[in-house]
């Protein structure tokens, strides 16, 4: 039996495309992996979108929520604010095309009642618009918070995790977050030109059993996946994710991880 847990997104998304995975095998972290990842790319696969929404409609937390605004607060999470104008209209699209999509289905299914009932959950994707409030960006929903700095994040969460105290020339951070995931917190430090992402699960107890690496007594393996590179280790029981478009940039962050 596979253990999909030890997979990255990547991985995670071959085998969905290729139907190597069938619905309600995974996890609701996993899946939440499976739309944030796919959600981040510049081209989505519906099938994989699809894939899974279906698989977050399992769970008490999202079966009574409409499609659009899981994949809203998706799109939301990898675009705070910190966006060119030309990637804001292109998230407009996309949530358009979704909107659309689900307000026919409606119409189709139940009747113009049902209607009312969807624009009001539509509504609710203006929660996903960030605000400044007092000087540290935070996303006004329950489960996700943004903020300006890793020093505000680390601050206010009161956080103790390993993050890179420095990155490669031309490298830096624009976007800070927090997800609950519901057993565990998700922290994300990324940006999108030059891309990096560098994540951590806390309390994920995620077991890696192959290690290809190792720097200041950090075991990690890298893995590879159409010009992409993502680096995977555990602390404890935390879980922790590198992905960059050069592999070079990997040891270098890695060997500055300080303690917060």
């Amino acid at each position: 039996m596979i253990d999909y847990s030890v997979l990255n997104f990547y991985e995670l998304r071959k085998m969905v495309k290729n139907g190597e995975i069938d619905q309600g095998c995974m996890g609701q972290s996993l899946y939440e992996t499976v739309l944030d990842g796919e959600s981040a790319l510049e081209e989505q696969d519906v099938d994989v979108l699809d894939f899974a929404l279906k698989g977050l409609k399992q769970y008490d937390k999202y079966k009574d929520v409409a499609d659009v605004v899981i994949w809203g607060a998706a799109v939301a999470r990898h675009n705070p604010g910190n966006q060119t104008e030309k990637s804001t209209i292109r998230i407009r699209k996309r949530r358009a095309f979704w909107i659309v999509a689900a307000i026919i289905f409606v119409v189709v299914l139940t009747g113009c009642a049902a209607i009312f009932d969807l624009f009001g959950k539509m509504l609710t994707l203006s929660l996903f618009t960030p605000s400044q409030q007092g000087g540290i960006y935070m996303l006004r929903t329950e489960d996700e918070r943004f903020y300006s700095s890793i020093e505000d994040l680390l601050s206010i969460e009161q956080l103790n995790i390993l993050y890179p105290a420095t990155l490669p020339v031309g490298y830096s951070f624009t976007n800070f977050e927090v997800i609950n995931r519901g057993t565990n917190l998700e922290v994300g430090l990324y940006a999108e030109s030059p891309y990096i992402d560098f994540r951590v699960r806390i309390g994920a107890d995620v077991q890696i059993d192959d290690f290809d690496n190792e720097i200041n007594g950090i075991k990690y393996s890298v893995f590879e996946h159409e010009g992409m590179y993502q680096a995977v280790w555990t602390v404890e029981k935390d879980y922790y994710r590198l992905a960059v478009s050069d592999e070079t940039v990997i040891t270098e962050v890695i060997k500055s991880l300080r303690r917060s």
